[in-house]
């Protein structure tokens, strides 16, 4: 059933105006079916292999191996990625982190997403421990920072311009003020963090200190849809301050800077691929001003016409 489920959601970014991306899983079978067909294959970007591995004393060797895949020859780039502070040891992300450094790969990691996470991370205990326990972790081999996600990552050597940190729903001006002066970037994922109930980001904040923002879904786990232009409409509702150009850059140029590129995607202008999309409202539009706040207003994909043009 998996193969079929990753071909429509593929088919689902592709028809709804993307074309570069961050594609996390664990199951190794999206990399697999880029090595079946890679020619046919639509999408470019890197699929992060996600590693969860929250007992210390654990060797990271077996599942950290560069020859798991191939890293040539693929339409997408292939790097490991840490599922969150929390479900993996400060050892094993220092080694994910040194291994996407020397493949100049960025470092994805979820942080700072619920108050279930922030309980386990300072104090040890909560939902958390008691969900390693009923999954059968060894609990005398769980460690916990007792910190802040944020704090803990700077404290390993881990935040600089190649870290995403997706989420940061609990993140404090404190926190914001060191992702800001380490040059990481910031994945939002509003609409995944209204179905999950973990609260919303500090958009307003994290745009004023301009930190570079992407835009993401997190996945049809945690949403009912793949849809970028939902998401900026979800943004401009919990920032309705904000101007929607500056939402479209994260949508845009935001995005190919937090995977390492913008030198090839995100703006239109010379030296770059000329990759780009043509839409058509089913709504009017009729002044200048109004196209900007169309696209991150809509609401929805289905409000246009989609067609994704290369010259």
């Amino acid at each position: 059933e998996w193969v079929p489920a990753i071909e429509g959601a593929v088919n689902e970014l592709i028809t709804g105006g993307v074309y570069l991306l961050g594609d996390v899983g664990s199951s190794g079978l999206v990399p697999s079916m880029m090595m079946d067909s890679p020619f046919e294959w639509p999408l470019e970007g890197i699929h992060f292999l996600e590693i969860i591995q929250p007992e210390e004393d654990m060797d990271p060797g077996p599942i950290l191996s560069d020859e798991l895949f191939p890293q040539e020859g693929l339409p997408m780039n292939l790097a490991f990625s840490a599922h969150a502070v929390y479900t993996v040891t400060g050892s094993i992300l220092r080694e994910i982190k040194r291994k996407n450094r020397r493949e100049n790969r960025p470092f994805s990691i979820h942080v700072a997403e619920s108050p279930e996470e922030m309980e386990y991370l300072l104090s040890g205990g909560g939902p958390m421990l008691r969900l390693f326990e009923s999954r059968g972790r060894t609990l005398s081999r769980l460690s916990f920072p007792k910190k802040d996600p944020i704090e803990y990552l700077l404290e390993l050597g881990l935040l600089d311009e190649k870290t995403l940190l997706v989420h940061c729903v609990q993140c404090t001006p404190k926190d914001l003020a060191i992702i800001k002066k380490m040059g990481a970037s910031v994945c939002l994922c509003p609409r995944s963090n209204t179905f999950l109930g973990v609260g919303s980001p500090p958009v307003a904040k994290i745009f004023e200190l301009g930190i570079n923002c992407a835009i993401g879904t997190d996945s049809l786990a945690s949403n009912d849809r793949l849809d970028l232009f939902s998401e900026m409409a979800a943004i401009s509702r919990l920032a309705p301050e904000l101007h929607p150009r500056r939402i479209l850059e994260a949508a845009t140029l935001g995005g190919a800077r937090a995977l390492g590129f913008e030198y090839q995607y995100g703006t239109l202008e010379p030296g770059k691929r000329a990759i780009f999309l043509s839409l058509a409202p089913k709504f009017p539009i009729q002044k200048e001003g109004q196209v900007e706040e169309g696209l991150v207003g809509a609401g929805s994909r289905d409000a246009f016409e989609i067609d994704l043009v290369e010259g």
